[in-house]
Formats: structure tokens, sequence, C-alpha cells
């Protein structure tokens, strides 16, 4: 088991932007000039070289869970949704970004997964009836929100949270927000990581 924190490794592939350029060939959409991925990820890593890892050590204890790489690779392209894996971010993502996929990653990894899976299962059973609107995961998100809501908290202020919550436009991200504003996200993440042990 990894003890250590893992290395953020940002990336720039032309073979992922290619395939995205194919994918979206039919909307026309003109690829970004390569000097805007490079100034990006340039930014990205000054700014995540001040705090990334206080917010890895963090998601870590906060959640009672390992990272089990030790390292994780950041994808900068155009045309997409960022996702966790692997993990994929756009011209738009900050930091923020960032820690959310990263809350993703860590929750995800097969060993951290079985550890909590009855906590998981309880809060699934606790908010069955928030069904989702527009297809999104609206229940895992309330979980993801907790954490990020937690990591917000202690290490930015107030302002910053509430220009990431409301830099959701996604009807379910934007339920899950709610939920955990209305539930508490120190309520949600002991409900999670109850019985667990880091």
């Amino acid at each position: 088991m990894n003890k250590k924190l893992p290395k953020i490794i940002f990336r720039h592939s032309w073979i992922y932007d290619r395939t995205i350029e194919r994918l979206s060939a039919k909307k026309k959409r003109k690829a970004p000039a390569k000097n805007r991925f490079q100034k990006h990820i340039k930014n990205l890593s000054k700014e995540w070289g001040k705090i990334g890892n206080k917010i890895l050590k963090e998601l870590s204890k906060v959640s009672k869970l390992r990272w089990r790489d030790k390292e994780i690779r950041v994808y900068v392209t155009d045309g997409v949704v960022p996702f966790s894996d692997p993990l994929t971010l756009n011209l738009r993502s900050s930091i923020h970004t960032l820690t959310h996929e990263l809350i993703h990653v860590i929750l995800s990894q097969r060993q951290n997964g079985r550890q909590f899976q009855k906590n998981w299962d309880y809060l699934m059973n606790k908010y069955k009836k928030e069904i989702p609107k527009a297809g999104g995961n609206l229940r895992g998100h309330i979980i993801v929100h907790a954490i990020h809501w937690h990591i917000m908290d202690k290490f930015f202020d107030k302002r910053t949270l509430q220009k990431e919550m409301k830099s959701v436009k996604h009807p379910d991200y934007l339920r899950s927000w709610e939920i955990v504003k209305k539930d508490g996200y120190k309520q949600i993440i002991k409900d999670l990581t109850r019985g667990l042990k880091i």
C-alpha cells in the first residue's frame, strides 16, 4: 500500500486532441492553438504547486482512504467535460475542478471502495428519493461535494466556495450541492467514514 502522496503530472496529448477533433468534426469546432494548452498547463501547475500536496493529504485524511497510485496523470484537452479516468481537464478547468476529479479518483480506487462499501450503500439508500433529472450521478455527487466542501472550507474563503457552487450548470450537480448545504458536509462525511481507520 502506497502511503505517500501521488505526484500530479500535467500532460497535453496531441493524440488525445486529435481524437476529440475527430469526434467533434461534425460540429465544425476549431481546435485551440497549442500555446493555449501550454499556457493553461503552466498556470495550473503553478497554482497546484502552491497547495496541491496539502489538498492531497487532506483528501486522504478526511476520507480515511489512502492514495494507491504513485502518480496521477492529468490530461488537458478541449471539447470535453472534465472526468476522472483518465483524469481529464479542459481549458476552463481550475484547481477546484482538479480537486473534484481527484475526489472521484480516491473514492473509486478498487481497494478503497471495498473499505467503505457499506457506508456508501447506506448513503445511497438515505438519498434514494433523489432521482437524477439530467442523467447525472446525483447521489454520488452528494458525497463528492461534501468532501469538496470540506476542502474548500479548510483552504479557501467562502467567496471561492460560493463561486465554485455557482459555476455548476448541471441540474443534478446543483441539487447535490443543495443537499450538502442542507444536511451538512460534516455529517455526510461522518456517515461515509464511520468505522474506517486510515
